[in-house]
């Protein structure tokens, strides 16, 4: 059995302006052309599409000018596959920054150990 793809805007059971806001809010390309518009697409190319190196990263001397009131670490331990640590930090205006991120694979408990004590001194 085939079932045909349906876009957003045949689903009556949603009313009109959830409909709008559900456009409204889904980015461009294929998230809109497969939510939305109810195409199968491929998704290349679109982890982070709309990243721009000028934009999310900034500068040390842009980082030193940043009032952060909290600090955050998150942790996926992992042996096989990559296990990792990110530390965020929040700003007074609650804008969050990726701070430092540590990613490996095949590491023991006891190195991660020391890159969260490392983590903890700065």
């Amino acid at each position: 059995m085939i079932v045909p793809v349906l876009s957003v805007d045949d689903n009556t059971f949603l009313n009109e302006r959830y409909r709008e806001n559900i456009k409204a809010t889904t980015p461009s390309g294929m998230f809109y052309d497969r939510d939305i518009n109810g195409l199968w697409c491929a998704a290349e190319d679109v982890v982070y599409k709309d990243f721009n190196q000028d934009v999310h990263y900034i500068s040390e001397s842009m980082l030193q000018e940043i009032n952060m009131v909290k600090y955050f670490a998150g942790v996926d331990f992992d042996y096989e596959h990559y296990g990792a640590i990110v530390v965020i930090g929040e700003d007074d205006k609650g804008n969050f920054y990726l701070l430092e991120e540590h990613a490996k694979q095949f590491e023991e408990i006891d190195y991660w150990v020391d890159v969260a004590i490392g983590i903890k001194g700065r």
